[in-house]
């Protein structure tokens, strides 16, 4: 079996345990990858990184997490 990494991971791989959370939550927050991508470079699992962005008064709930919400809502009404 073949294993592929790009040079970013390899990169990612050295950082320290809190530079690769505060790397993920500096990507997170610029919107580069999903809240799932990031707990993922931050090695944590998706509720423990939502847990920390909430800690760290870091919005999870999205522009588009609203119009999802507001659209169910019409559709509910109709």
């Amino acid at each position: 079996m073949k294993v592929v990494t790009t040079d970013d991971e390899i990169k990612i791989s050295k950082l320290t345990e809190s530079e690769k959370t505060e790397f993920a939550i500096w990507l997170y927050q610029r919107k580069a990858v999903s809240a799932a991508k990031a707990a993922s470079l931050a090695e944590k699992d998706r509720l423990d990184f939502m847990k920390l962005l909430s800690e760290q008064n870091i919005s999870i709930y999205t522009e588009d997490d609203l119009a999802q919400d507001l659209n169910a809502i019409e559709f509910l009404n109709s």
